[in-house]
């Protein structure tokens, strides 16, 4: 113990002497005639400091609010922070020297990623001994700026398009990008006063709900009686409010400049923290290369890029670990589904190593490493992480309806996002199957369920826009190919149905499901020559039929999918799947129903078949497996001649043979059904058929003209990529180029 006493210390004696006492052993605490709690002298001896030391009063009441903030947001700790859990694009964070060139902090990433626990973590050990402020954005929180940025300038402007010609004409006559970013952060402060002004405005009363939690950092903030060394101000959740955002990093200095004068700190550094909010801070900037129509739809003029240092979180990070949280990273790895939703953190830290780390899963097992594999290869169980993600997000607080249209905008996002990138219209496939929504894009960026640059979205979100329905893809493993088809093609029915309700309209009664054949449709031929005559391929189809129809086989197609859709709905899509070997037709089909008039009911029925390909490599376009996968469908092609009705030869055996299978549903359907669209499905990506000779001589536009595709596996995105385990089964020499 120690015995202090004012008459014998100056103030600085007795601040050094608290300093020291404070790496003690601390017995008791006596200050003057008061003797203060003597089972926690821990405690004491923070009330003391707080009696003598006005400045160490505030700075412990600023951690204690600081403490207090993360405690309520995070609900208590799933494992200890390390500092490079997650990948960062940048951790370098500096307090500005210069306050005309001051830089606001940008944290971005997709929801997830681990955003606030790097902030909340990082930077109070990055800042040693700084005090920090953090306030969340509530719902109610993001209701500001919009009127005021409403006429905020954007380069769709005719003003936007000529400051923007400007600034390429001062770059390309050598005028340095600082000056030109000067005359743009000019620019923006006179066009976007209003916005700027109600940003400032925001950010004086988010402070007040902040500091208003205590009550002595509230006096301390409204009359400071001293100066703070350092002060890090740390906005969470932003990509609730771009708009505020974006004011916030065109005042960044203003804002640093007052909180000086004020008296409240020495330097200060503010940290905006959002999911998306990187495509509004880095695309708002002047961008010289991008094409005038891109960045119509995805950039908005309006902030100066040197006013922001950008840093994205990138996930977790693996490399060179060999455990998490006790957990072998080798058996994380391992499971097919655990791999995937490893790849967000809070999946990861939430769903998948709870889990694996439950006693429950590994009690008394004799090899827990297996175990752990087995079950991060199960879909039941892993799709907790996504569930418990969902109920950590705010996705949570979304009725049922509103949730599905949110995770179906989500998924047309992907699909558009990996049909862009491959920048070709070589392939008609690849024209996109839905209008690029600006407002979904914000909506969905907001919710934080894509990264901005969307190709770079993790594949755990990819899992959880698909709802879980995706299957691993293994080595030589064509079923399971067939599989991720039918799931894809469950979800994109789904989405483009939402994408083409129109709001203001009453929506019809729609189904959509999938559905697994227990016959075969067309069944195989037994005969290896014989049908080069169209008679002989009749009798052959009807033999078939015959024998298949005879088979004692668990039910009827045509009459259980009549069963299914009997409710009676106003339109459906419902996908197909073969699951017996002895078929010579495609492997999934899309039965669908719309209205063509609703005023009459007159409504279309069609088929689309597809043929699902699994190769290591892209097989030649007149190999066998090529012109196979053709004629399951019913076509032949010879040197850009289709032929979609074909007599005779496999082809028109498969032709036939479905036609039959047509006219079964038509019958039980009480519907003209008809074949659509043939597809031809490889796994392979569009790169190996631009490289490959023989597919340079295929002629896509003219296929689909007769409505014959050739699908990549870029047209399988989202689903294709989330689960992707190993490379498929190599081709025989003869089927490559």
């Amino acid at each position: 113990g120690s015995s202090l006493s004012p008459k014998n210390f100056s103030r600085d004696l007795l601040k050094e002497e608290i300093t020291r006492l404070e790496n003690e052993n601390i017995e008791c605490v006596v200050f003057r005639d008061t003797a203060f709690d003597e089972e926690n002298p821990k405690e004491s001896y923070k009330s003391l400091q707080r009696m003598v030391c006005p400045q160490t009063n505030v700075k412990l009441a600023l951690q204690d609010l600081f403490q207090t903030n993360q405690a309520k947001q995070e609900g208590g700790g799933i494992m200890v922070w390390q500092e490079d859990f997650v990948r960062t694009t940048n951790n370098e964070f500096h307090f500005p020297i210069d306050l005309t060139k001051g830089q606001a902090y940008v944290i971005s990433g997709e929801s997830g990623s681990g955003k606030s626990w790097f902030a909340k973590k990082y930077l109070p050990k990055h800042f040693d001994g700084a005090s920090f402020i953090y306030h969340e954005l509530g719902d109610t929180d993001a209701e500001l700026v919009y009127e005021a940025s409403r006429n905020a300038l954007k380069p769709s402007d005719g003003l936007g398009s000529v400051y923007q010609t400007v600034m390429q004409e001062l770059v390309t006559e050598g005028y340095m990008g600082g000056f030109v970013y000067d005359v743009v952060s000019k620019l923006s402060e006179k066009h976007n006063e209003k916005r700027n002004r109600a940003a400032r405005n925001k950010f004086e009363s988010l402070m007040q709900k902040a500091v208003e939690k205590n009550s002595i950092v509230n006096d301390w903030w409204q009359n400071p009686s001293f100066k703070l060394d350092q002060l890090v101000i740390i906005l969470d959740e932003m990509g609730k409010n771009p708009d505020l955002a974006r004011g916030l990093v065109d005042e960044v200095r203003q804002i640093y400049v007052k909180i000086i004068n004020k008296g409240l700190a020495e330097k200060v550094l503010l940290v905006l923290v959002g999911a998306g909010i990187d495509r509004y801070i880095t695309n708002d900037s002047l961008d010289l290369d991008t094409d005038p129509e891109e960045r119509n739809l995805y950039a908005k003029f309006g902030t100066d890029p040197m006013k922001s240092e950008l840093m994205t979180i990138l996930g977790p990070d693996f490399e060179g670990r060999e455990k998490i949280s006790g957990i072998p990273v080798m058996d994380i790895m391992g499971g097919k589904y655990s791999r995937v939703l490893a790849t967000n953190t809070r999946m990861l830290t939430r769903g998948v190593i709870p889990i694996l780390k439950s006693e429950m899963n590994t009690l008394r097992v004799d090899n827990p490493s297996e175990r752990r594999v087995e079950l991060g290869s199960t879909n039941i169980v892993m799709d907790y992480a996504a569930r418990v993600y969902i109920q950590l997000n705010g996705l949570a607080r979304l009725n049922k309806e509103v949730f599905e249209a949110l995770l179906l905008s989500q998924f047309q996002l992907l699909v558009l996002g990996t049909l862009h990138s491959l920048q070709t219209e070589a392939n008609p496939a690849f024209k996109h199957p839905f209008t690029f929504s600006t407002s979904n894009y914000e909506s969905v960026l907001k919710a934080g369920l894509i990264t901005a640059d969307i190709v770079k979205t993790s594949s755990a979100l990819r899992y959880l826009s698909c709802k879980g329905q995706t299957a691993p893809l293994d080595a030589q493993d064509g079923v399971a190919f067939e599989i991720v088809i039918q799931h894809h093609l469950v979800r994109l029915c789904k989405a483009k149905y939402n994408a083409d309700r129109e709001p203001d309209k009453p929506n019809p009664k729609y189904y959509c499901g999938r559905y697994d054949l227990a016959q075969a449709w067309p069944p195989s031929s037994t005969k290896k020559n014989g049908l080069d005559d169209e008679e002989e391929v009749s009798k052959e189809i009807d033999a078939r039929y015959n024998n298949e129809l005879g088979k004692s086989r668990s039910k009827k197609d045509a009459e259980e999918i009549a069963n299914l859709l009997k409710e009676d709905y106003d339109e459906y899509d419902l996908v197909l799947r073969q699951t017996v070997n002895n078929v010579q037709g495609a492997d999934v089909l899309v039965l669908s129903k719309r209205l063509a008039n609703a005023d009459t009911g007159q409504v279309v029925a069609n088929l689309d078949l597809y043929q699902a390909k699994h190769y290591n490599k892209v097989p030649s376009l007149n190999s066998i497996e090529t012109s196979g996968a053709f004629s399951s469908l019913g076509v032949t092609y010879d040197n850009n001649v289709f032929q979609t009705e074909p007599k005779v030869g496999s082809a028109g055996y498969s032709y036939k043979g479905t036609q039959k299978f047509v006219k079964e549903l038509s019958n039980k359907l009480k519907l003209n059904v008809r074949i659509r669209k043939r597809v031809v499905v490889f796994s392979q990506g569009w790169e190996s058929f631009q490289n490959s000779k023989s597919w340079q001589n295929f002629n896509f536009e003219l296929g689909s003209h007769q409505n014959v595709w050739v699908w990549t596996g870029e047209m399988l995105e989202p689903t294709i990529s989330a689960l992707v385990s190993r490379s498929p089964v190599e081709v025989a020499d003869s089927a490559s180029d």
